[in-house]
């Protein structure tokens, strides 16, 4: 794993980051107040080191950390398989930090990034009652498609 931290955006004191070993200490607190983890598992201390060094080097499922000074905020991910859309698989805020604005921030900072990398369109596949990732959605310029709602609703971002 490469020692410096690479920087995917940054606004504010917020920064989007591929994920780096600095924060291994705030990413096991944000495990610890529950509901948060890598495909819904808890990391336990043996392995944090080589789960964060691989979710920093997977080239096709791509983890994103936003982080505000030394404290991890949250995570997004996204599956780059094919070009030109974008799959992001999922986004996730630590609880204690929910509801402030931050997987807003998260995605407006990730998908210049997705452009830059050739992708022209990010989608999203949002569970219909989750309001407030439908507004993140929403707040970055996706737009709902005429799928059935009553369980996931899929949306496309424009980059």
């Amino acid at each position: 794993m490469k020692s410096e931290l690479e920087i995917i955006g940054v606004e504010g004191a917020l920064r989007l980051i591929r994920p780096s070993r600095i924060y291994k200490c705030s990413y096991l607190r944000a495990q610890a107040e529950g509901e948060f983890g890598i495909e819904g598992e808890q990391v336990r201390w043996f392995n944090i080191g080589t789960t964060i060094d691989a979710m920093a080097e997977n080239p096709v499922r791509r983890v994103f950390w936003l982080v505000n000074g030394k404290d991890f905020i949250g995570e997004v991910s996204v599956t780059c398989l094919e070009m030109p859309v974008a799959p992001i698989t999922y986004y996730c805020i630590r609880e204690s930090q929910r509801g402030r604005g931050f997987a807003t921030v998260m995605l407006r900072l990730l998908l210049p990034y997705l452009k830059e990398l050739g992708y022209s369109v990010a989608n999203l596949w949002i569970y219909h009652k989750n309001l407030a990732s439908r507004k993140v959605a929403e707040r970055n310029g996706a737009v709902a498609d005429a799928t059935d709602p009553s369980i996931n609703i899929h949306y496309d971002i424009k980059l």
